[in-house]
């Protein structure tokens, strides 16, 4: 996921569900999505960076720890409350 900016990466949290690879640029939500490279791996937001990370996952492949969605989504309607 290539942004400068993402509200919610929802798009990211669904490839995470599907058991997919995760490369994102360092944004915060990606931060708190991948949980600090927890998930998947997160990159400076230039070409270099990303095409440096996809020959790795391409060569070497990308193992990360298993995205805990029903986890993830608890923290996210508490913080929510503990907001409104």
């Amino acid at each position: 996921m290539s942004s400068n900016h993402e509200g919610q990466g929802l798009a990211m949290i669904e490839a995470l569900i599907l058991k997919k690879p995760v490369i994102s640029t360092n944004f915060s939500c990606a931060y708190d999505v991948l949980d600090s490279g927890k998930y998947g791996l997160i990159v400076n937001n230039n070409i270099n960076c990303l095409a440096e990370a996809m020959k790795k996952f391409i060569f070497q492949g990308l193992k990360f720890n298993t995205f805990k969605y029903k986890e993830y989504n608890e923290k996210a309607m508490l913080d929510f409350y503990n907001i409104i």
